[in-house]
């Protein structure tokens, strides 16, 4: 039976996603471990942290105290709060983040694919997409940085990728992809605890393509279709 270009595609990017999957939520499953989701000491009761909590709120603050089904955080104003275990999704120190894959549209996710989005170290995260152009019936790839300059539920960032960023339709002929490198910026938010939306606006540098562009236009080829200098990228992410 033979297998089409698309559907191997499809596989790959399930498979992806269920790896991911399978690998980080269990770290953050508050069943699979004592204290909170992971934390299982007053070892960072000195610390101020991000707690997220089961209605989608984020805390900066500290533990105080840890009882069997509750726990105190005072938040940065002094302020002493308590809340059941089971109503703290995730708790991390300041300046680290969850990883999170997302599904969306342009460079960071291969055009229509998959992205994911894994901290290395506080603010700075390796990124690698994979994903599909139907119509051309190809594949795409991009790894890269993403660098946040805040720590919020909005955090701004600038991106750099390197991969396949641009592509060139000439009329009657061939339908070209190219490597290069982008560069640009933009925003990732939080909904929910567990959800959130990113967007970028991104400029793209390719030699390999600039090359082919000349050569066709020297050649006096039509060009139906090419890639814009600007690109904008957005998707849906799941948090871990």
């Amino acid at each position: 039976m033979r297998v089409s270009l698309q559907t191997t595609i499809l596989a790959a990017l399930v498979q992806i996603y269920l790896c991911f999957h399978c690998t980080f939520a269990q770290l953050n499953n508050p069943s699979a471990n004592n204290g909170i989701n992971g934390f299982k000491s007053n070892a960072y009761e000195n610390n101020i942290m991000h707690f997220w909590l089961r209605n989608g709120n984020m805390i900066k603050g500290r533990i105080g105290t840890i009882t069997t089904d509750t726990v105190e955080i005072i938040d940065i104003y002094g302020v002493h709060n308590f809340y059941k275990k089971k109503n703290i999704v995730s708790a991390s120190p300041q300046g680290i983040m969850d990883p999170s894959v997302g599904i969306g549209l342009g460079i960071p996710y291969g055009f229509t694919g998959l992205n994911i989005n894994f901290p290395a170290y506080r603010f700075i995260y390796i990124t690698a997409g994979f994903g599909t152009k139907f119509k051309e019936k190809s594949y795409l790839w991009n790894i890269g940085t993403n660098i946040y300059l805040l720590n919020e539920r909005l955090r701004p960032r600038i991106s750099a990728y390197y991969g396949i960023n641009s592509f060139l339709l000439i009329k009657g002929m061939s339908y070209q992809q190219f490597t290069g490198f982008s560069f640009g910026g933009g925003f990732e938010a939080r909904i929910y605890y567990r959800h959130g939306i990113d967007f970028s606006l991104l400029y793209w540098y390719s030699p390999a393509f600039d090359k082919a562009l000349k050569h066709a236009q020297q050649s006096w080829f039509t060009i139906e279709k090419r890639s814009s200098p600007v690109l904008i990228s957005f998707g849906y992410r799941f948090f871990y």
